[in-house]
Formats: structure tokens, C-alpha cells, sequence
């Protein structure tokens, strides 16, 4: 006996979004992540995202954690792209999105815009062995200080920024990178950690995210603090 199917679709010529068939029927995507996307991409192009809003407007159907996976996988997938952006005193007080039905993964490298990869040239494991190797909370924050911030990336935790160079600075494409690194460090912590980093002492703020950044010790977030205070010259 075969199974047999009726589609009874709704004829729209108003308020209807087209979507490409890739997104709906693609295997790669999770079924929060499809959601998502298909709503923000239904938006006006005029529109203006502000990721707590969308998160709002998800509450009843997905936890925050979920919302924040949901949002993080468009974001490693090319989907979404988020670039902070620089208030009149060069602290960073906004973002910028791009939503894309096409991911910039699948974009050929010859549509591209020219692009820089930036690498860590050491690892954050040979940072962790010299700062357990009898030095003291303050030999390592000189040692912090003293850090090239132009190589902020830690290996494993943040993924490969893609960066037009035409219109950066490397002082720029460091602060970007140092905020990606916090941004996805902290995120899960529910807390708005940017307005607490502008108006907290260093060690106020390392005590008080201590606890979501996952690691045993704080070397990892004091790292990436100090350099955003370097990087933004608080």
C-alpha cells in the first residue's frame, strides 16, 4: 500500500517571504537555527536588529541558552556577520549585522572581498605553562600589558575573522578581534559585560566574570581584559 499526500498551500500576493529551498530543506542547519533565520530574513531591509529584542521575541518558545546557540551557529556558519561598532569616544557601543541567505561560506573566493586571516603564532597552552611557572598575579599582568594585541586570537575559541583590510587598521582589526574573543568568552553569562568593562576596575570585573569563563584560573580572562583595555587605551 502506498502513502499518499495533499498539499493545500495559501495563494499570497501580500505580506509572504521568498526563501531559497536551501535553507528549509538543508541538513546542515538545526531546526532553531532554520527558524531564526527564516524570521530575519523576513524582516524589512530598513529594519534595525538588536539581538535582545529578537531573544525577547523567542522566550516563550526557546530558553536563552538555546536563543544563544541558535544565534551563535548562524553566526559560525556564515549566516549571520556582527561587527562592533565605535562610538565618538572609540568605545565600542553598538553592532553591526548583515544577514545573508547565502553564507559567506559558500561565497566563490573570486565574489570576496579581499580578506585577512589573522593566526596566533603561539598557543594559549605555552601562555599557560610560563604563567604557572612561579610567577606572581602581578609579573603576569606586566606580562599582559606588554603583549602584542595585534595577535589577539586564541586557538580553538575564536574562529577565523574575515577582515577587509582596505578599510582597517591593524589597531582596529586587534580591538575587533580582542572583542570577539570577550564577546564569546562571557556571553553565556546572561550579563551585559560590556557596560560593566567601561565602568569597572579590572579586577572588579575578572572577579565578577570569573565564574563563566570556564577555566579553573582567570589567566585566560585576564588576558583578554587587559588587552581590551590596552587595545581601547580605558
Amino acid at each position: 500500500m502506498k502513502n499518499k499526500t495533499t498539499f493545500f498551500r495559501e495563494k499570497v500576493t501580500t505580506n509572504y517571504t521568498c526563501v531559497s529551498n536551501k535553507i528549509i530543506q538543508s541538513t546542515k542547519l538545526k531546526s532553531e537555527e532554520k527558524d531564526l533565520l527564516i524570521y530575519l530574513l523576513s524582516l524589512p531591509d530598513d529594519w534595525i536588529i538588536y539581538k535582545s529584542q529578537i531573544q525577547i521575541r523567542y522566550r516563550e518558545s526557546l530558553s536563552k541558552h538555546k536563543f544563544d546557540k541558535a544565534w551563535g551557529g548562524l553566526k559560525d556558519k556564515g549566516y549571520i556577520d556582527a561587527k562592533p561598532e565605535q562610538g565618538t569616544k572609540g568605545k565600542f557601543n553598538s553592532w553591526k549585522y548583515e544577514i545573508r541567505e547565502t553564507p559567506l561560506t559558500d561565497i566563490l573566493d573570486s565574489e570576496k572581498s579581499v580578506i585577512r586571516e589573522v593566526e596566533n603564532p603561539t598557543s594559549p597552552k605555552e601562555i599557560d605553562k610560563q604563567s604557572t611557572n612561579g610567577q606572581s598575579t602581578n609579573k603576569q599582568s606586566t606580562k599582559l600589558e606588554n603583549t602584542d594585541t595585534s595577535i589577539i586570537l586564541e586557538e580553538n575559541k575564536i574562529s577565523t575573522t574575515k577582515i577587509d583590510k582596505k578599510q582597517l587598521s591593524n589597531n582596529e582589526i586587534a580591538r575587533i578581534l580582542n572583542f570577539e574573543g570577550l564577546e564569546k568568552l562571557l556571553k553565556n553569562s546572561g550579563l551585559n559585560w560590556l557596560e560593566d568593562i567601561t565602568s569597572m576596575p579590572l579586577e572588579g570585573f575578572i572577579s565578577k566574570y570569573h565564574s563563566y569563563s570556564g577555566d579553573s584560573d582567570d589567566y585566560r580572562l585576564r588576558f583578554l581584559v587587559t588587552s581590551y583595555f590596552k587595545c581601547n587605551k580605558i
